[in-house]
């Protein structure tokens, strides 16, 4: 089966599960025109994805009668070598009998060269996807939307690897005697961050931090890198907010197209996106951005609150315009928390609270229904709830979904 260094033992658990039911229903639908028989399970470093690969596929192995080709060591071998490897061992496979061929770190092809990217899909995967009795099960840091081919498009899906769940972190951790709730604060159910505290289970909350930076950003080029403990402060941002945080900490001017240059790194590394829901950048992982976050409260609390300021002057204007709330309302208040976390719950929320109601009059033709979407779900990331509600409290949370509500109706 696939070997790699360094890999986390991990069952399949509640986060995973869906994951496995994906493949063993395209597995058993391979024949069927249309349905999906190319799936990319994608993730950021550390989540897990060969291990996850792994299982899968002993799983599939265990419960139906597929043959398995594996292709190991993508990112050292070179097209050709893999296009051969791959006939090769489907040569030998009965046409009544179902294959499954792995291709873990398949991401690795498009970042080398993406001509031979699409000469492989071309000449492979496409081939591969007609034959009727192929599922290719795939990894990558990044989701793999790029398919040029349309046969190759309507029969792929991606399925990104979630951070593990409380229970999955205890039982990761179960001989460390660590509590769950403590555990899994200290990873936010990161499997690799997980993996060194199964280790070291002394390391703290700092040390923690400070490695995932370490990990994480250790592939960005070191001028992108400078950004880091900017972008690390927002859960949502754009170029604008991003150029005006560091120009002022900096007294430094920073070019658009360079930072847009910055933010590509980010992006070809599998840590950022960009929403067009919300048009803003925003990261793929919470474990990953929370742990990151908490390394620069942590290293330099001073120009971590510097950030929060900035940022919470921006969101709160960019706010009170009804046609941009639902877009800026989380942030707004997510910034404002944070730019005054020394207060208490209480004065935290009751001075978002009054400031929602100082503006309430000029926000008569917001689109209430998606203000309350967007404050309910975080903006689309629920972590963003936990973390206001760590700040203002559940009581103060909810007392702005009443207010919403009442708004709406009025």
């Amino acid at each position: 089966m696939i070997e790699k260094k360094d890999t986390i033992v991990l069952p399949i658990g509640d986060s995973r599960k869906p994951l496995l039911e994906a493949a063993a229903d395209a597995l058993k639908n391979i024949s069927i025109p249309n349905r999906p028989v190319l799936i990319t399970f994608w993730g950021t470093k550390g989540v897990g994805k060969t291990t996850l690969l792994t299982n899968i596929t002993r799983q599939l192995a265990t419960d139906y009668p597929v043959e398995i080709v594996e292709i190991s060591k993508i990112a050292q071998r070179s097209v050709e070598d893999i296009k051969y490897a791959i006939w090769q061992q489907l040569e030998k496979i009965s046409l009544d009998r179902s294959a499954v061929i792995l291709l873990d770190d398949l991401d690795e092809l498009l970042r080398r060269d993406s001509h031979s990217f699409f000469d492989f899909e071309r000449t492979v995967i496409e081939p591969l996807t007609e034959k009727g009795n192929v599922l290719i099960l795939c990894t990558s840091c990044i989701e793999l939307n790029q398919w040029r081919e349309d046969d190759v498009r309507i029969r792929q899906v991606n399925y990104q690897i979630q951070a593990m769940t409380d229970e999955e972190v205890m039982a990761l951790l179960s001989d460390t005697r660590i509590l769950a709730k403590k555990a899994y604060h200290l990873t936010f159910g990161h499997p690799k961050v997980a993996n060194w505290l199964r280790e070291d289970p002394t390391l703290t909350e700092r040390q923690l931090s400070a490695k995932a930076w370490v990990y994480f950003l250790e592939d960005i080029p070191e001028a992108a890198r400078s950004i880091a403990g900017i972008i690390y402060c927002f859960p949502l941002f754009n170029v604008f907010i991003l150029k005006k945080t560091y120009e002022s900490l900096t007294g430094n001017e920073l070019d658009y197209l360079i930072c847009l240059e910055w933010i590509k790194e980010y992006i070809r590394h599998g840590l950022l996106y960009w929403d067009v829901s919300v048009g803003s950048y925003r990261f793929t992982d919470s474990a990953v951005r929370r742990l990151l976050f908490r390394n620069i409260l942590f290293s330099d609390p001073d120009r971590f609150d510097k950030v929060q300021q900035v940022a919470s002057e921006y969101f709160q204007s960019e706010a009170r315009s009804p046609g941009y709330l639902h877009l800026h309302l989380v942030s707004a208040i997510y910034h404002m928390a944070q730019a005054e976390r020394r207060l208490s719950q209480e004065a935290t929320g009751q001075q978002y609270l009054a400031w929602f109601g100082s503006n309430r009059e000029s926000w008569q033709s917001a689109r209430w229904g998606e203000v309350l979407a967007a404050w309910q779900t975080g903006a689309g990331e629920k972590a963003v709830c936990e973390e206001i509600q760590e700040f203002i409290g559940l009581r103060q949370y909810n007392a702005l979904i009443r207010e919403i509500k009442q708004a709406r109706n009025l």
